[in-house]
């Protein structure tokens, strides 16, 4: 559903999930992965991370037992493909040493994108997200966003890896 010369992607709340080739495609409804097997997880995540991140995202996969390669993809293109069924999960990780506050910008139209076309989306300890505190996400650590069939199994990963134990750790200053 994605043309070369690039996209145009629409949800609305309780409508569905849409997207058009620019400039005049013809749109059709997205819908995220069906897969439900953890060892053939797709992770959708950034182009550019750190060594922390890189074995943090490393220690989860193990943890998930997915073998299957990840997709590196860089801003709000990776919640467009995992609506798209292109990938099955996206994973933000808090920082060890601290929270870090996701902007609301960065995830926002993206989460309304993954929950339309049938996915589901939390912080790293399973809240819900909350978009209502300004400019940051200042309820919330990190942010999952599955298909919804593997997000258990994403959040139960985090819990037995090292991103839940410093997560878990942030949340006392995180109300």
């Amino acid at each position: 559903p994605f043309g070369e010369g690039g996209s145009f992607a629409l949800a609305v709340r309780g409508e569905g999930t849409w997207v058009a080739p620019a400039p005049d495609g013809k749109w059709t409804r997205l819908a995220v992965s069906a897969e439900e097997n953890p060892a053939r997880c797709r992770l959708l995540r950034s182009v550019v991370s750190g060594r922390s991140t890189d074995n943090r995202l490393a220690e989860l996969r193990r943890s998930l037992g997915t073998t299957a390669p990840e997709v590196r993809m860089d801003s709000q293109v990776k919640y467009l493909a995992l609506a798209a069924g292109a990938g099955d999960l996206i994973v933000r990780l808090p920082r060890q040493q601290g929270a870090l506050l996701e902007n609301i910008w960065d995830h926002a139209c993206g989460v309304l994108l993954v929950e339309e076309a049938g996915g589901r989306c939390s912080d790293v300890l399973g809240r819900e997200l909350d978009f209502q505190t300004a400019r940051q996400m200042e309820r919330n650590l990190g942010v999952v966003a599955s298909n919804g069939r593997l997000h258990t199994a994403a959040l139960d990963a985090l819990r037995r890896t090292a991103p839940a134990a410093s997560a878990e750790a942030s949340a006392e200053g995180v109300s």
